[in-house]
């Protein structure tokens, strides 16, 4: 049964992933907040200034005539309404002192700018009204708010007054333009309608005559135009008979001078079985007669005859059915224009009514404006004292502070979201964990990724040329799993391979081979890569004669001449030589497992260098004649595809992989070697146990 994680190891999952991921998080983050101060820069800034002011109702509204509470709640805000109503707002407008401010001029209707840049609050504490008004210019927005206060002030002073009739009578004359504007385009409707009757577009097209009429034409032009190239193609056949200067339309004259002027449809089939029977008589004179006889001319001459009378018919009815398609072509384009000119009206007409129907709900909303002017020109009003003008503003929009901290929120949340997606669907292999999980396989290390400044001679002599660092106790406790991972006879040969190019199998090969000369081994360090041999290079020895000289010579070479002894005391390089023109089939012969046979007897190890196992199939080659196989998979490079395909591949020819050394992994990880009073820990195999160590003598040979 599966084990459910615990909220602890979810957490700590989490907090992995952000830490693998914390540079996305931070540059989401960043990103969010630079947009946001972008925004703060170019966002228009708009300012507030605010009046507050009190509003007490008259004496004899100041109580509830039925139970004598006080109505202060619902007073102020039925107030709070009332100031930021029309009529208050178009008696603030008339006054001289804002009717002229950058915040109206470019706006069609100031009315609805002050409405919309307005905010009208009643305290929860206290009976203070607060009238609020947002500009784009700082020095406007007191102006005002202070004019839509005062207009308030001076409405509930003298509700009856004059500024009321002036606003009437602002509203009346809107009215009255209204009326206009609607009375002309009720005339333009009627002038469509005169003409060309009720038009609308959600009409059905089967009750438009000039559809339907475009629609028959459009069915009869159809119908000619297939009775016309029905009439050419039988022309064209009928005219293949005739000598070819004949057989062009242009040339009807000399076909011949008497053709009728209308021929049926049954004179024509009369023409063809008189043509008919006349070729066929033909054909039965010629088998009689000589190709001179009188006969024979005579018939000949009046199938010519009867031939030209037969294509004259045919190219007549051709030409009248021309005749037809193009005057029902023009009919047809004519009403066509029709439609169109038809089309065009009823959009017009249509249009006409949306402006007649928008300005009848104009003529409503005004009447309803009015009649509430008067209602309250009739209500009693409320003492109103201005307690504190506006005077100074504040920045209302955008304001710095939220919009900051909202980006900076938004981008760890899209920071988050990024990392768990692209961990999600990123499957390359991170740790030695996910490693053994993916494959099954025993990881026996973990190698530290190494500076990329380190050339690759400096790297692959780690554990000589820097014997203390972590780098080289990685692949002394790789060479302590490889020896008690197998028993001593059945690790002489062990051969280094990984899944794709650069994943560090030649650094690791020479590094454990020098770990394990070190231990006080006779070690062999075989160079197998033969297309593209890089050993020779590292411990620089010269690359003239090598393996593919021993396999082509099969023992006919010594030894002696061809192995190179190396600077680390107990190392020898056998270089891979000459680049062979088939070196697939040079290891694959008979010639490698003797060789390795024969060196195995010489060497306590044999350590082999070989190829990638997605570029040729020499590394499954050497592994099928090697004791152990070691896969070498560099850490954010692997994927998880890659490791399973590597592993089948090598347990497909019978390799016995003792198991994994991970490259390249990152220093942060938990899954480094720890290094105690010189002595390395367990943990210098990975995350693996000791019973992770698989002894190949259980295995199938």
């Amino acid at each position: 049964m599966a084990r459910v994680p615990g909220m602890r190891e979810t957490l700590d999952g989490f907090t992995e992933i952000l830490r693998r991921q914390r540079r996305m998080v931070a540059n989401t983050a960043g990103l969010c907040l630079a947009l946001a101060l972008l925004y703060l820069l170019v966002a228009t800034h708009r300012y507030r200034a605010t009046a507050r002011l009190t509003a007490e109702p008259s004496a004899a509204r100041r109580t509830d005539s039925a139970s004598g509470t006080p109505q202060s709640g619902n007073f102020l805000r039925t107030q709070c309404e009332r100031i930021a109503s029309r009529s208050i707002l178009a008696l603030a407008l008339a006054n001289p002192d804002i009717k002229d401010l950058k915040t109206f001029s470019d706006a069609p209707n100031p009315l609805d700018v002050m409405r919309d840049g307005l905010t009208v609050n009643s305290g929860r504490a206290d009976d203070v009204i607060s009238v609020s008004f947002d500009s784009r210019y700082r020095e406007e927005a007191p102006l005002i708010a202070n004019a839509v206060a005062e207009a308030y002030k001076q409405y509930q002073t003298d509700p009856a007054g004059s500024n009321t009739a002036d606003v009437l009578a602002i509203y009346q004359k809107q009215l009255d333009k209204i009326q206009e504007d609607l009375d002309a385009t009720t005339a333009k409707m009627q002038a469509i309608e005169q003409q060309y009757g009720v038009l609308s577009s959600t009409s059905d097209a089967s009750d438009n005559v000039n559809l339907r009429r475009l629609a028959t034409l459009s069915q009869e032009l159809t119908t000619a135009q297939l009775k016309t190239v029905s009439a050419k193609a039988d022309f064209s056949q009928a005219s293949k008979n005739l000598p070819k200067p004949l057989q062009d339309p242009q040339n009807a004259g000399k076909r011949t001078s008497v053709r009728p002027v209308v021929v049926s449809a049954d004179q024509e089939a009369t023409l063809r079985s008189q043509l008919i029977y006349l070729q066929s008589s033909q054909q039965a004179m010629r088998q009689v007669y000589l190709p001179n006889h009188p006969a024979l001319q005579e018939i000949a001459q009046q199938i010519n005859q009867v031939n030209l009378e037969y294509v004259g018919a045919v190219e007549q009815r051709w030409l009248l059915a021309q005749t037809h398609e193009q005057e029902l072509q023009a009919a047809f384009d004519a009403q066509q224009q029709q439609v169109i000119q038809v089309s065009a009206k009823t959009a017009e007409y249509e249009r006409l009514g949306a402006d007649a129907d928008h300005l009848r709900k104009s003529i409503d909303n005004l009447d309803s404006r009015m009649q509430a002017i008067q209602l309250t020109r009739e209500a009693d009003g409320a003492a109103v004292d201005l307690l504190d003008p506006a005077e100074t503003t504040v920045l209302s929009h955008p304001r710095p502070i939220p919009t900051l901290l909202t980006a900076l929120l938004l981008g760890l949340v899209l920071g988050v979201a990024s990392a768990l997606f692209r961990e999600w669907t990123d499957d390359r292999m991170r740790s030695a964990s996910d490693l053994r999980t993916a494959t099954g396989l025993s990881v026996l290390g973990s190698v530290p990724q190494m500076p990329w400044v380190m050339g690759l001679s400096v790297a692959a002599q780690k554990v000589s040329l820097d014997p203390s660092s972590d780098v080289a106790e990685a692949y002394r406790a790789i060479r302590s799993a490889v020896d008690s991972g197998a028993p001593r006879d059945r690790c002489r040969t062990i051969v280094l391979t990984s899944s794709e190019p650069g994943e560090g199998k030649t650094t690791s090969g020479a590094n454990l081979a020098i770990a394990m000369a070190q231990a006080g081994k006779r070690v062999l360090l075989v160079d197998a890569v033969l297309r593209d041999p890089m050993m020779h290079t590292i411990f620089g020895v010269s690359p003239s004669t090598g393996l593919s000289d021993l396999l082509v010579s099969q023992k006919k070479t010594s030894l002696d001449k061809i192995i190179r002894k190396t600077g680390v005391n107990g190392l020898w390089l056998l270089p891979a030589g000459l680049t062979p023109s088939t070196p697939t089939e040079l290891l694959n012969s008979t010639s490698l497992p003797e060789l390795l046979d024969q060196l195995a007897d010489r060497y306590d190890h044999v350590v082999i260098d070989a190829p990638a196992l997605s570029e040729l199939p020499d590394a499954r080659i050497i592994a099928a004649s090697c004791d152990l196989t070691l896969l070498v998979l560099r850490a954010d490079t692997a994927t998880r595809r890659q490791s399973i395909l590597a592993r089948d591949g090598l347990m497909g020819v019978g390799a016995h992989i003792l198991g994994l050394i991970l490259t390249h992994a990152p220093r942060e990880t938990d899954e480094q070697p720890h290094i105690r009073n010189g002595h390395h820990q367990r943990s210098v195999f990975g995350d693996h146990s000791e019973e992770d160590i698989v002894d190949i003598s259980t295995r199938p040979s």
